[in-house]
C-alpha cells in the first residue's frame, strides 16, 4: 500500500528531476548568450549597399552610408545669409557625397553635383522639412569636385559651396 506509493513518488521523481534540471540549465544559458547568436567574434559590419558610381542617384540612409562604421564626415559647412545651413557630407566606406540643409524654407531646392556623376536635388517641402533637415541623393565618387549649392524659394540664383 502505503510504501509502494511512495516508492513509486521516488521511482518517477527520478525519472523527472534529470530532465528538469537539464530545461533549467538550458534557460539560464540562453539568458546568458549575447544577443544575437552564440558567435565568439566581432559580428562582421554591415557592407553599404552601394560603393562610389553605384551609390549616385541613391539615398545615403537606406543605402547604410550614414553608419558610424562607413565613416561618414562633414567635408564642408556653409551658413547662408536667413539662417540656412549646409553641409556636404561624405562617407569613406560608400565613397559617396550628399548635402543636406536644415533651417532652410519651403521651396528651397539644394543641389549637389560633380563632374564625374551629374547633379541630385531635393526640395524643402513642407514646415516639417523646414524644421528638421533634408538630404540629397548621393554621387558618387571623391570629394575633389564636388559642390553644392542652394536655390531658395525667392531667388533662383544658385549659392554654391566646396571643400
Amino acid at each position: 500500500g502505503r510504501e509502494a506509493r511512495a516508492r513509486l513518488r521516488r521511482r518517477r521523481w527520478a525519472l523527472v528531476a534529470p530532465g528538469a534540471l537539464a530545461y533549467a540549465g538550458l534557460i539560464v544559458t540562453l539568458a546568458l548568450l549575447p544577443p544575437g547568436g552564440t558567435s565568439r567574434g566581432e559580428a562582421e559590419p554591415p557592407p553599404p549597399g552601394c560603393v562610389g558610381p553605384g551609390c549616385t542617384g541613391k539615398d545615403p540612409e537606406s543605402q547604410g552610408c550614414t553608419l558610424p562604421v562607413h565613416e561618414p564626415l562633414t567635408v564642408a559647412g556653409h551658413r547662408f545669409p536667413g539662417g540656412a545651413r549646409m553641409e556636404i557630407r561624405w562617407s569613406r566606406g560608400c565613397e559617396a557625397a550628399w548635402a543636406r540643409i536644415w533651417l532652410g524654407s519651403v521651396g528651397d531646392r539644394v543641389e549637389i553635383r560633380s563632374p564625374e556623376e551629374g547633379a541630385q536635388e531635393t526640395t524643402i517641402r513642407d514646415r516639417w522639412d523646414a524644421e528638421g533637415y533634408i538630404y540629397t541623393p548621393m554621387v558618387g565618387g571623391t570629394t575633389e569636385d564636388v559642390e553644392a549649392c542652394l536655390r531658395t524659394a525667392d531667388s533662383p540664383e544658385p549659392r554654391c559651396f566646396s571643400p
